[in-house]
């Protein structure tokens, strides 16, 4: 079986709701008197990314159908395209981006191996006559 991926029907996320942040793999002890120990408990761990999607009815049906079938309810991994960096063109140093040959700007390709977060599933709200996705997924390593 393969690993589904985002789909490409789909459009990236918007700014307003966007939130990363990094993974806490420490493990605090608190003696009977001074400060506290901390330690790493696990040598890598999932990011955390909350995201909210900006989408038309025919697309949010299509988000439905690949929470309930791709993904198997949230319960399998899955790979997006990095909506930080995929895409976007490499630039030298002074800003200018790389071209090729025939003079077209070369892309950033960066995936991530993500899965829904275990705490909450996706949920919607409308905006007019589209509708806003939200959603919490980790990032893993």
């Amino acid at each position: 079986m393969s690993v589904p991926l985002w789909p490409s029907e789909l459009p990236r996320p918007m700014r307003s709701g966007y939130r990363g942040g990094i993974g806490d793999g420490r493990q605090a002890t608190r003696p009977e008197q001074g400060p506290v120990r901390v330690r790493r408990r696990y040598s890598s761990v999932a990011m955390p990314l909350a995201m909210t999607v900006d989408v038309t009815l025919d697309e949010r049906k299509r988000f439905e159908r690949f929470w309930r079938e791709d993904t198997s309810e949230g319960s399998l991994p899955w790979l997006m395209p990095d909506p930080e960096s995929d895409g976007h063109p490499i630039l030298t140093t002074d800003g200018a981006p790389l071209l090729t040959a025939d003079g077209a700007p070369l892309l950033l390709s960066h995936w991530w191996l993500v899965m829904f977060d275990t705490q909450s599933a996706p949920s919607w709200s409308p905006r007019g006559i589209r509708w806003q996705v939200q959603m919490t997924l980790m990032i893993m390593p």
